[in-house]
């Protein structure tokens, strides 16, 4: 797969479950969070079970790795690209609320939800 991923933006209005809408976004990034852990999990156990399975990597093993600059150049990537998607809900508010529609930065992203 090349290029990067739209992200999709509902249209219309959110709906809102709770007396406060702070509540419904937290709500919305705990639902996020609940998705993602499961697919981690899954692929985690299968990788896990194939890795024990042809005998290639002891546990012991999986714990000493040490990445080079390039992994984990990826895994900071990687790592900033899921906290986007878990606070999908923050940035969509943040970026109607600026406007020329730019997305901030993860740093004033926190700054606005620990407002």
């Amino acid at each position: 797969m090349s290029g990067q991923r739209v992200p999709r933006v509902a249209k219309g209005k959110r709906p809102q479950y709770f007396a406060d809408p702070a509540t419904d976004k937290l709500m919305a990034i705990v639902v996020s969070l609940i998705g993602e852990l499961s697919v981690t999990r899954d692929r985690l156990d299968a990788l896990e079970r194939l890795l024990e399975t042809s005998g290639s990597l002891s546990r012991q093993q999986l714990d000493a790795i040490e990445f080079d600059d390039a992994a984990t150049h990826e895994r900071d990537r990687e790592r900033k690209d899921y906290i986007g998607r878990v606070m999908r809900i923050v940035t969509m508010e943040l970026q109607q609320t600026n406007k020329d529609g730019a997305t901030p930065s993860f740093d004033e992203q926190m700054k606005s939800l620990l407002r």
